[in-house]
């Protein structure tokens, strides 16, 4: 938010780089009257698109608080060029997410991610539930 505040700041001075190599972090700064505007500024475009140009191989992440509790995340999937849409498994009920599908444009859709998901060596996922375990696995004695 800092950058959609102050456009005299440079986006390079709010780059933090981590200790994993090729990984920076924007980090979204103070919280803002308005944020929800602000996000589907052209300020907010302009600054994507700076941030895109700056290597071909750049990917952009733009992680959000749920876009069915905040309109900032709703915001949000407008401005992003995809938008993937995580699930707690065993915590996020249905109704929320094809509520929360409802607000994302089909066009911007790429897929979602089941987090936090549990699977023991004794459940089955697709019939592949024992594949790689000991039990699977078959041995030659010479």
């Amino acid at each position: 938010m800092d950058a959609l505040l102050d456009e005299k700041l440079a986006i390079e001075s709010l780059v933090m780089t981590t200790n994993v190599q090729g990984l920076s972090i924007l980090p979204a700064g103070r919280t803002a009257e308005g944020a929800a505007e602000m996000l589907v500024s052209n300020r907010m475009r302009h600054i994507l698109r700076r941030l895109l140009t700056e290597s071909s191989r750049r990917i952009v992440l733009l992680d959000s608080p749920p876009i069915i509790a905040t309109s900032e995340g709703r915001a949000l999937t407008k401005v992003a060029g995809q938008v993937v849409l995580v699930v707690r498994a065993g915590k996020t009920l249905q109704a929320a997410v094809k509520g929360a599908l409802g607000q994302i444009d089909p066009a911007r859709m790429s897929g979602i991610i089941l987090n936090d998901a549990r699977l023991s060596l004794t459940e089955s996922f697709y019939g592949y539930g024992t594949y790689g375990s000991q039990k699977n696995e078959k041995t030659t004695a010479d």
